[in-house]
């Protein structure tokens, strides 16, 4: 075989290899994403202005935040 037949070869190959990787993409990863993806859906989307109970929970521990420095920073004098 000369240099150029290995080369036709190996590029005969990759493509193959290329062609079923995106086959196994199509075929089995993006069913599993789609279900994935309906699996995790919010469960009431209008709740909480369209927001997920994780995004809920973030604004909830800010504003905890923001109190407990508004409270420690307040000048209201102590009896």
């Amino acid at each position: 075989m000369s240099l150029i037949e290995l080369g036709q070869a190996a590029a005969a190959i990759l493509t193959i290899v290329t062609l079923l990787g995106l086959f196994i993409k199509w075929a089995i990863v993006n069913p599993i994403k789609i279900y994935i993806d309906h699996a995790t859906a919010q469960i009431a989307p209008n709740a909480n202005g369209g927001y997920s109970l994780t995004d809920a929970n973030n604004a909830l521990a800010r504003i905890e935040t923001r109190l407990e420095a508004h409270i420690m920073s307040h000048d209201t004098p102590r009896k």
